[in-house]
């Protein structure tokens, strides 16, 4: 499914917000469904970290076929779903994802 810059700019948009209210500072990716890469978003005060879990987020969602807020793990939020950091050269999925 295609998406459009306007599209992406609102889903960042109504996150943003979203994150706000809650008194958190996110990093948002926004990819079309082959996982190139539309928009990006770093709130002010963003921790570092997050940057990463976002684009990992958006791939973990591609590889599996859906909106990672669907899953419930034991994992941690923000943590990886298998291997590690650049473990065996191959990114982690991270499969926990925010309610916006």
């Amino acid at each position: 499914m295609a998406i459009s810059l306007d599209q992406a700019d609102s889903v960042i948009s109504a996150a943003r917000q979203a994150a706000a209210e809650l008194g958190e500072a996110i990093s948002l990716t926004v990819v079309e469904a082959g996982g190139k890469l539309v928009a990006f978003a770093c709130m002010d005060g963003a921790p570092r970290y997050t940057t990463e879990i976002a684009k990992r987020k958006a791939d973990t969602a591609i590889a599996l076929g859906f909106d990672t807020v669907h899953m419930t793990t034991a994992t941690p939020q923000g943590q990886p779903l298998v291997g590690g950091p650049q473990q065996s050269g191959a990114d982690s999925l991270v499969p926990n994802g925010a309610v916006a």
